[in-house]
């Protein structure tokens, strides 16, 4: 018997069964690979439609000032920062006793708006403040202000951020975030009825400038500066000044290595008897 032609014959049958098993991967994987394309370009273009209509997530929303209210300033009491649907704001606006566009820059959309004696200030998504100077200088009847909707990262002065806000007595400053701030000058000088304040968060690594930083808050009682680094502080002069109610203070966390003026630092502190240092607060001689 010959096995030759048989043997042939199952080579050419296994020759293309392989032939026929590999196209047919091919086409699978043709297919599947053009179809996962598709599916991914799609999905890409719902995902970017998603963004597109939730602009929130991308565009920054700068605020310049507060000027357009210097005539209510005093008679406002209370502030909020809130995160709302332009549509809600426009809405807002049309109730209102007075509403202002208030966007630095074309950059994103801030508004703000008042209410009788609220002012509130709002975008869709944070609202970035551009500068911290005098954004509440001589608002003397504010009682409350809230910022949970604040951003302060670009902000590197808040030189007399809340001076003379005299009718204050707490403020939560905890979601500050002040690594850009140089200048703190006279922040919270004249409030004159503050009991709380948090400032515990506060990194002030490039903090320069701390002059009467506290300075006429007559009515608290203690304050939370353990996280401040002053390392590149020069001036710290009148920075406690006129705290008739602390009775101490804990500066352990202060490097006092490249500070030129301490003048009136701790001015009719009168019940002021204990001050904590660590070696760090090494006071330069004049």
């Amino acid at each position: 018997m010959n096995y030759e032609p048989l043997k042939k014959q199952k080579l050419s049958n296994g020759i293309l069964g392989r032939y026929v098993y590999f196209l047919f991967i091919g086409f699978v994987l043709i297919f599947g690979v053009s179809y996962g394309l598709t599916f991914f370009v799609q999905n890409k273009k719902i995902l970017d439609a998603t963004i597109t209509s939730l602009p929130y997530d991308e565009i920054v929303n700068v605020m310049s000032d507060l000027s357009a209210f210097s005539s209510e300033k005093t008679t406002i009491k209370e502030i909020y920062f809130i995160d709302e649907y332009q549509s809600n704001i426009d809405k807002f606006c049309s109730e209102a006793t007075k509403c202002v566009d208030i966007t630095l820059n074309d950059q994103g959309k801030v508004t703000a708006w008042l209410n009788t004696d609220i002012l509130y200030i709002g975008s869709r998504g944070k609202t970035y403040l551009s500068t911290g100077q005098n954004l509440f200088n001589g608002y003397t009847n504010v009682e409350k202000m809230y910022f949970d909707n604040v951003d302060t990262s670009m902000v590197t002065t808040m030189q007399s951020m809340f001076y003379n806000c005299s009718s204050l007595t707490s403020l939560d400053l905890s979601r500050f975030n002040t690594s850009s701030v140089e200048n703190m000058r006279s922040m919270f000088d004249l409030c004159i009825n503050l009991v709380n304040i948090d400032v515990s968060s506060f990194n002030t690594k490039n903090v320069q400038t701390f002059n009467w930083m506290f300075s006429n808050c007559r009515n608290l009682e203690s304050i939370d500066v353990t996280s401040f680094d002053t390392s590149n502080a020069t001036s710290t002069a009148g920075m406690f000044a006129y705290l008739y109610k602390v009775k101490e203070l804990d500066l352990s966390s202060f490097d006092m290595s490249n500070v030129n003026d301490v003048g009136a630092m701790f001015l009719n502190d009168t019940l002021l008897k204990t001050i904590y240092v660590s070696n760090s607060f090494n006071i330069k001689s004049s």
